[in-house]
């Protein structure tokens, strides 16, 4: 009897694994998880414990979620990757001529690996608020994937703890399968940029009135020129996770560059059958990393430093009083009105602007002129070229005052000046093309007003191209009613062009006509 118990006590341990026999089913490892943090585990919500979490050993990969309130969802795939020492045990001595009890505690239990001991679980990228009443508004002016052939990299690793903790020593590296790199714009990473901009409000599309184009909306460009997949083999499944490098510039309504900053970010981890992802699962990841690098970036303290509606900088264009220069000739018909029109030449192309004052005053648009603020030529109906200098601006009503040195000119008339009324045949002067540069005329109708900030815009169907910004809106007689911007912006006004009112323009520069 006692030799048949010896022999089944014998067997046991023969044909059983130590790590299944001696380790727990689970683990306890320290994490360091905000307190107002919700814990899931393969997407059952689980408790954390003095800074202990409780891992099942099971030999399966374990999805580990981090969600709270402030922050964005930070997903983790964890798995036993740390040799347990009674694995050791499990091959010694009979484990060598049957490999049945290690094969127990790998692929059985489950048992033959511990997990890291300490898991570096935190989720400190900031979830994206909507927009809010003092924020500006977000168009996105150029988004563009720029990858050179080397930048499109692939990590295999080698080790779970290089993978999950990004050590490149535990990796070998493989470039992606790319003849050239790519370099394309306009491409999905668009769509994923307006649908996080529209998702918080940051991109209004709701057909209603234009904006307060400078002072409650921003421009921004964007590049992604880095690309790096991280993959990590487990038995029959794979461990991704995704890393873009990105280029912000934040660009103010008139694209002058405001400021430029540099951000990489890791997409969540998770896990596929495929070596090479699926292509949703693929597109999900590039989603994911790319909100959360736009959440870096948005939060930036220059970025909000540009991202708030500034009051101030709405007092700030208060001027004292000009006074004009008048002239006993002036413009008496739509020749005379061409004959008054200027063509501006700027470092960026040209616009269009028209004299007010027989010593040179030309009023034309500040975007015409945004980025040669120091001066430029003007180019006048008879050919003869004239520099000129800027003596005032106004960002937020799209607005410039420039002098050239020039004297005996025909300005235009500003007495008894009249708001067109509706159906009101209407003419833009101004140089849409630079081919002559030459002034056109195009006709049309005053179609209605539109609210814009604290006045009304003139609304016209005539025919207006960017050349065309800055030039006068006049009758068939020559009378100025406003001042043509094609900067404006707003959705469902496709077909339809605005003007700046002449008494506006007037009011803004505080102009006194003699």
């Amino acid at each position: 009897m006692k030799s048949i118990v010896f022999i089944c006590i014998l067997a046991m341990f023969l044909f059983s694994s130590c790590a299944s026999l001696f380790t727990s089913s689970t683990q306890e490892v320290t994490v360091n998880i905000e307190k107002n943090s919700k814990v899931y585990i393969d997407g059952n919500q689980t408790s954390v414990e003095g800074n202990k979490l409780t891992l099942k050993r099971d030999g399966k990969i374990k999805q580990i979620e981090i969600r709270n309130d402030e922050n964005m969802d930070e997903k983790y795939m964890v798995i036993q990757d740390v040799t347990n020492p009674w694995y050791v045990v499990s091959w010694v001595p009979f484990g060598y001529f049957y490999a049945i009890p290690p094969l127990i505690d790998l692929y059985g239990t489950g048992k033959a690996f511990n997990y890291i001991d300490s898991l570096p679980l935190s989720n400190n990228i900031p979830r994206i608020q909507k927009k809010g009443i003092n924020d500006k508004s977000i168009f996105l002016n150029n988004v563009e994937v720029n990858l050179p052939k080397d930048s499109l990299i692939l990590f295999s690793f080698n080790r779970f703890k290089g993978f999950f903790y990004g050590f490149d020593k535990y990796s070998y590296v493989q470039k992606i399968e790319a003849d050239k790199g790519i370099s394309l714009a306009n491409t999905k990473y668009s769509s994923s940029l307006n649908k996080i901009l529209l998702k918080n409000k940051y991109l209004d599309n709701s057909n209603k009135v234009l904006g307060e184009s400078y002072s409650k909306n921003i421009s921004i460009n964007s590049t992604i020129f880095k690309l790096r997949l991280n993959r990590f083999k487990y038995r029959r499944d794979y461990l991704f996770q995704l890393e873009i490098g990105i280029k912000w510039e934040v660009l103010d309504f008139y694209e002058k560059p405001i400021s430029t900053d540099v951000i990489y970010v890791k997409s969540n981890q998770f896990a596929s059958k495929d070596p090479t992802m699926s292509y949703l699962e693929f597109d999900n990841a590039v989603e994911n990393v790319i909100e959360r690098n736009f959440s870096k970036f948005i939060y930036l303290k220059s970025t909000q430093e540009f991202l708030k509606y500034d009051t101030a900088q709405v007092k700030s264009e208060e001027f004292s009083e000009l006074q004009m220069i008048s002239s006993f000739k002036k413009v008496k018909s739509l020749t005379n009105a061409v004959e008054a029109c200027v063509t501006v030449k700027s470092v960026d192309g040209h616009g269009s602007g028209f004299v007010i004052s027989e010593d040179g005053y030309v009023i034309t648009n500040y975007h015409v002129i945004a980025n040669s603020m120091t001066g430029g030529e003007l180019f006048l109906n008879d050919g003869e070229i004239i520099p000129f200098k800027v003596v005032r601006v106004s960002k937020i009503h799209d607005l410039a005052l420039l002098k050239m040195n020039k004297h005996n000119l025909v300005p235009f008339d500003f007495t008894e000046l009249e708001k067109p009324v509706i159906s009101e045949s209407i003419y833009c002067i101004g140089t849409p093309t630079a081919e002559n540069l030459g002034q056109t005329i195009s006709r049309g109708i005053v179609s209605g007003y539109r609210k814009f900030q604290n006045y009304e815009l003139i609304q016209t169907d005539a025919s207006i191209s960017p050349g065309n910004s800055g030039g006068p809106l006049v009758t068939k007689k020559g009378k100025v009613l406003g001042v043509v911007t094609s900067k404006l912006v707003g959705f469902g006004v496709e077909g339809l062009s605005f003007c700046i009112p002449i008494t506006k323009a007037i009011e803004v520069f505080n102009l006194k006509f003699l």
